[in-house]
């Protein structure tokens, strides 16, 4: 079980049943970045969210966490240390998630590469997806494409959906 010391300190070890969940959502997190937004993640009732502006992850996690925005004081292998913080106001993730029940649906591979490929064919045109974002958010069960091939693709797995925004030059 996570030691949570105050709804403003979190601590997880590589044993604790959400800390693979944990370092999934950090993978959304800019940790090159230097801006106040940077190195924090949202946590909710139900979901941890975490988004660096080109690609959203959220995660449902097993456990319970207190609410609130949390900056990433620790990121280790097998250790991670949250701080609640108030000095950062989180996006409104919910306003980009697209209706995506009209979508197409991608087959996955067991290859991240071959899903790469797979999902650049299927659209009508390279919208600059980065496959670095793409290799962070497989394994996953589904993968969606929308009419707009300048779009998003929107990721969906056991307990996590993530958004990869295009990158436009």
């Amino acid at each position: 079980m996570p030691n949570i010391y105050s709804t403003k300190i979190i601590e997880l070890d590589n044993h604790d049943k959400d800390f693979a969940g944990f370092k999934w959502v950090m993978k959304a997190v800019d940790f090159n970045d230097t801006t106040p937004m940077a190195r924090v993640l949202k946590i909710e009732c139900e979901s941890i969210i975490a988004t660096d502006g080109h690609r959203l992850h959220i995660y449902r996690p097993e456990e319970g966490y207190p609410a609130g925005i949390f900056k990433i004081l620790l990121r280790q292998r097998n250790q991670l240390i949250f701080a609640q913080t108030t000095d950062v106001k989180f996006p409104d993730y919910r306003k980009i998630i697209p209706d995506y029940s009209d979508w197409k649906e991608i087959q996955i591979w067991d290859q991240v590469e071959r899903t790469y490929a797979t999902l650049i064919r299927n659209m009508k045109e390279n919208n600059g997806l980065n496959f670095e974002y793409v290799r962070d958010v497989v394994p996953v069960d589904k993968m969606f494409i929308g009419e707009d091939p300048t779009g998003p693709v929107l990721f969906e797995g056991f307990r996590k959906m993530a958004l990869v925004m295009p990158m436009h030059i």
